[in-house]
């Protein structure tokens, strides 16, 4: 299992306004596999996806959507930036 972070942006409500802005999250115990293919899509086109990494992108804009929403934030969806790898079993 990895730990992956994930870059990516989203809206904060300012005082009047939203803002744009940018935000990570770490995730804890993603399959090896899962952790690298997120990695390698980073930056591809949905257009250029087959079914499965659709499905397993989507599943992960998804999560993050869900997560701002109790952040009281808007996750603007497939901003993904960057994922790493920043832990777990080699």
């Amino acid at each position: 299992m990895k730990s992956i972070e994930v870059t990516y942006d989203v809206s904060v409500r300012g005082s009047e306004v939203w803002e744009p802005g940018e935000a990570a999250f770490r995730l804890d115990f993603v399959d090896d596999d899962i952790a690298a293919l997120l990695q390698k899509l980073v930056g591809t086109p949905v257009s250029r996806m087959s079914d499965y990494e659709y499905y397993i992108w989507r599943k992960l804009d998804r999560v993050l959507d869900n997560l701002e929403t109790l952040r009281k934030r808007v996750y603007l969806n497939n901003s993904i930036k960057s994922i790493k790898i920043v832990g777990g079993d080699n």
